[in-house]
């Protein structure tokens, strides 16, 4: 008999997401810093998230969060991936 496993991921929008958001904030401390091509500063997480006046109008239509913390405790993740793919960023990450 096959058997399936049960504890494999499912690869969904979701999922994807959070690896290769993973991998971005790894990548802040590893890697050479990459510019925000909207306003020329340090492209980090928190810059992407709460800080780029480029994408203000959108964030505030997913959330109002004003710290990191704040933002992974209270929103649900599907509207930070709404969020990234909106503003251009889900590319980036």
């Amino acid at each position: 008999m096959f058997s399936t496993n049960v504890c494999s991921p499912v690869h969904s929008d979701a999922y994807v997401f959070s690896l290769s958001f993973t991998r971005t904030l790894i990548s802040e401390t590893c890697q050479q810093r990459a510019i925000c091509d909207h306003c020329k500063c340090v492209f980090t997480v928190k810059h992407m998230l709460l800080e780029c006046p480029n994408t203000a109008v959108v964030r505030d239509k997913y959330f109002s969060s004003t710290t990191l913390k704040q933002l992974f405790s209270n929103v649900d993740a599907r509207c930070i991936l709404d969020f990234t793919k909106e503003s251009g960023f889900y590319q980036a990450i």
